[in-house]
């Protein structure tokens, strides 16, 4: 379920940053549908590429929500870009 869940918040278009938070306490920020890999034959992980940073293999399991949106580290959310 949760795995049908990231796929969707994936192929929505136009896409909406979202972030996968842990069970943990650690959160993974998906800010382009090009960061994240699910793959073809399992529906148990997902790949996330993390900038800056590197790969991260995330065992559905541990995820606990699906926020829609960027938070930062600080707390706050990222501001929204005004358009021109």
């Amino acid at each position: 379920m949760m795995f049908d869940r990231i796929r969707q918040a994936v192929v929505k278009r136009p896409f909406r940053p979202f972030t996968l938070h842990l069970n943990d306490g650690h959160s993974a920020v998906v800010d382009h549908p090009e960061l994240i890999i699910l793959p073809p034959d399992t529906e148990d992980a997902v790949v996330v590429y993390e900038v800056p940073g590197g790969v991260r293999i995330i065992d559905l399991s541990a995820v606990t929500e699906i926020s829609m949106g960027i938070v930062r580290r600080n707390g706050k959310a990222k501001p929204k870009r005004k358009q021109a």
